[in-house]
């Protein structure tokens, strides 16, 4: 799109990237668990800690994203209303070296004294810890006010009344700082082997929940508006009708 817009502004004479042949679709249709699966899942929640037991739960039950999870904070849960506020999600900024920072040649930019974030001017964010921040979504739709089930909201309030820090990220490693994305997946990998599922990544929390929901027949909007997706059309690419609706639906035809 960029070298489109330099052709038609006279900067370059053609397009280099339309003599490159267009890559094949390796589009793979994302999986979710089956409502066996979802039961043992939840039954080896039910036997851990309020930390673990709420912070998955987040994921299976109200679809919350990995990087929205770990950088949810406590003064976003609002304990009246049993809801959380998903306007912010944990990334990790690269960062570049201060202007006119002086650093000999070789320094690399997370040495540089004078180090900054290397966002564009005006991107939203609040330092976190390190090189993760917090930012906000890649879209307005994903900003969102998530209700709280009643078995996530009685994790979410075991886990605060357990928790030393009532402030600040609502789940953490050991000495107070964001949870890794590496021990965040290891954690979900023990508890499939716990519960004995499929070990699929993460998300397939999220895409399981959007199923259950199409096959419990909520409509697609309201799923939308919970998932936070953008579109219908991004929500469909969620949706799983399981065996049994299938079965159900076709009975019912036949």
């Amino acid at each position: 799109g960029a070298l489109k817009d330099a052709m038609r502004e006279g900067l370059i004479d053609r397009n280099v990237c339309e003599l490159v042949d267009t890559p094949k679709d390796d589009s793979r249709p994302r999986d979710a668990y089956s409502r066996a699966e979802v039961n043992a899942l939840l039954s080896a929640l039910a036997e851990m800690p309020p930390r673990t037991e709420s912070k998955w739960l987040t994921r299976l039950l109200a679809g919350v994203r990995q990087a929205e999870c770990l950088g949810m904070e406590w003064e976003r849960v609002n304990w009246d209303a049993l809801e959380m506020d998903i306007s912010w999600q944990l990334q990790r900024i690269p960062w570049r070296h201060g202007k006119d920072c002086g650093c000999a040649k070789g320094v690399s930019k997370a040495r540089c004294p004078q180090r900054e974030p290397d966002a564009a001017d005006g991107f939203e964010m609040r330092p976190c810890f390190m090189g993760k921040h917090f930012v906000r979504p890649k879209t307005t739709s994903s900003m969102r006010i998530t209700p709280m089930p009643s078995r996530l909201a009685d994790a979410m309030r075991r886990h605060y009344e357990t928790s030393e820090n009532k402030t600040g990220l609502v789940w953490h490693d050991s000495k107070g700082r964001p949870i890794d994305v590496a021990d965040d997946n290891a954690e979900w990998y023990r508890l499939c082997d716990r519960a004995g599922v499929r070990k699929m990544v993460p998300h397939a929390a999220r895409h399981t929940m959007v199923s259950i929901l199409l096959d419990q027949g909520v409509s697609p909007e309201v799923i939308r508006q919970i998932a936070g997706h953008s579109t219908i059309l991004s929500t469909r690419n969620y949706m799983h009708v399981s065996q049994d609706a299938a079965r159900a639906a076709l009975e019912s035809w036949g």
